[in-house]
């Protein structure tokens, strides 16, 4: 079973890849209005994937009432 820490660690990867790739791409020649969007794709997708996180985990833990 995938606990929320191996989701996060998982979108932390994910995320990770997605800026490197950004980054080979402008290093390759690619224009800014490609290269940067993926670079800012990549980093703006760890607080959504902890937000994400956040809001399943609290949909699915037992409440108090």
């Amino acid at each position: 079973m995938m606990t929320a820490r191996v989701v996060w660690g998982l979108c932390l990867a994910v995320g990770a890849m997605v800026a490197g790739v950004g980054i080979e791409l402008h290093a390759s020649g690619a224009g800014p209005f490609v290269s940067f969007p993926v670079v800012a794709a990549g980093i703006l997708l760890l607080p959504l994937a902890s937000a994400g996180i956040d809001r399943v985990t609290r949909a699915t833990a037992p409440s108090d009432h």
